[in-house]
């Protein structure tokens, strides 16, 4: 049975979340649950979206500080460094099947 995808809170996370709104999250099978998203990827990200509006041919102003960064809690841990496909698959088909968003 596939387990539901919960949100647990990161340093710009709100109670309340909504698929209008942009988000990025993020799908670590190697991270503790308890530990905070490195800041850098989540920058990194930003600056990539924000480029990528500023490029486009529909000239979108996207405001990467209305961005909300969120990981789901109740992500499966890989215990090696080789099954990291599979983690991606179950993340996927979980995200898919069973929304964590309304």
């Amino acid at each position: 049975m596939i387990k539901s995808l919960t949100i647990i809170s990161m340093s710009c996370f709100t109670a309340q979340l909504s698929i209008s709104e942009p988000l990025i999250i993020i799908f670590d099978s190697q991270q503790s649950i308890e530990l905070p998203c490195t800041e850098d990827i989540v920058n990194t990200l930003k600056t990539f979206l924000t480029r990528a509006s500023e490029l486009s041919a529909r000239k979108e102003n996207l405001l990467t500080k209305q961005i909300k960064t969120v990981i789901p809690k109740n992500l499966p841990q890989q215990e090696n460094d080789v099954d990291c496909g599979l983690y991606i698959l179950e993340y996927a088909q979980r995200f898919l099947l069973q929304p964590p968003i309304k």
